[in-house]
Order: structure tokens, then C-alpha cells, then sequence
């Protein structure tokens, strides 16, 4: 997004309560991730959420049978991602490097957003209103 076409205070601080329906909704749309710790940053929502949807993509709408258990955490402003496949047999070897690989990228592409307000400018972890 370009700085010329972002909304007054497009960028700002999440309301824990804003946050917990932002994480209910999340449960809602992708019901598999239901016995997952999700506790991301509130500017890295909009990764989690895209992340979430490729998996789903990759994997079908069952994607719980092949992910059983996922953690989902903010380290320090940075997104990190852990979890678990069932027996690598059931799944093509390319698949499951590909699973591993949109989890690396998404990792990778937390620190470019402010983990506090989503800004996408930002260059390290935080943009300057969150230093």
C-alpha cells in the first residue's frame, strides 16, 4: 500500500478486545487450528491470516489431519511458528517442503510489518511510533 492512498490512522495500536475477536474470527474461519496456541503480534494478523489460507490451499479443508498441532507465538516483534506433521508418508515429499517453506517465508516477512500496528513500512520489527 502506498503511503498517498493510507486512511488517517489506518495504522494504530489493536484493542485487546478488537485483538480477541480478531483471533475468535480466525478460529472460526480455519476450525482446525481450534487446539492451536495462537497468540501473534496484532500488526501480524494479516500474515497469519494469509498463512493459514495457503495451508488450506495446499493441504484441502482438512488440513488438522495432516497439521495436528501448531503454535503461532510473537517473538519479540517477530512471528515464530512451530509445529507438527503426522507420519511424512501420508505426505508428498514436496508437499510437506512446501508447507515448511510458505511457514520460513511468512517468518521471514513478519519483520518487514510493525508488530504492534501492522504498518508495512516498517524495517525492524517495529515502525518509528513503536521504537
Amino acid at each position: 500500500m502506498e503511503m498517498a492512498t493510507r486512511k488517517l490512522g489506518q495504522y494504530r495500536p489493536m484493542l485487546k478486545s478488537k485483538y480477541l475477536k480478531h483471533l475468535e474470527a480466525i478460529r472460526a474461519m480455519f476450525p482446525w487450528v481450534n487446539g492451536a496456541l495462537l497468540r501473534p503480534a496484532p500488526g501480524h494478523m494479516s500474515l497469519v491470516m494469509k498463512l493459514l489460507n495457503d495451508l488450506e490451499l495446499m493441504l484441502g479443508k482438512d488440513v488438522g489431519a495432516f497439521i495436528p498441532s501448531m503454535v503461532l507465538l510473537d517473538d519479540n516483534g517477530r512471528l515464530a511458528i512451530n509445529f507438527s506433521t503426522v507420519d511424512k508418508t501420508q505426505l508428498h515429499k514436496e508437499v510437506v517442503k512446501s508447507i515448511y517453506q510458505r511457514i520460513q517465508s511468512t517468518c521471514s516477512q513478519s519483520v518487514h510489518f510493525c508488530a504492534i500496528c501492522g504498518d508495512p513500512q516498517s524495517v525492524k520489527s517495529f515502525c518509528r511510533r513503536h521504537n
